[in-house]
């Protein structure tokens, strides 16, 4: 990866350009983040079959899954933590 120096009659184009996919991109999140805010797991779920075709009942993952999955031991611990 190498570092790119634009020059100065670029750089609103640049800016303007990173705004804009900005601006869509919170158009797309922010009626997920506020009906995940309303209605908490259930939209949660809801969005993870609309998204991830999750065929579950719960977005829980069986401790038995967990276990049978190599996870390095700082990823457990984050899911443990984000679990609590």
């Amino acid at each position: 990866m190498s570092i790119r120096i634009l020059p100065v009659s670029e750089v609103a184009t640049v800016l303007s350009r990173r705004a804009a996919r900005m601006v869509a991109a919170e158009a797309v999140v922010s009626p997920i983040l506020s009906a995940v805010r309303k209605r908490g797991d259930r939209a949660v779920l809801d969005y993870a079959r609309e998204f991830d075709k999750l065929e579950r009942k719960s977005v829980a993952v069986p401790a038995s899954e967990l276990e049978a999955a190599r996870l390095s031991p700082q990823f457990r611990s984050a899911i443990e933590q984000a679990g609590a």
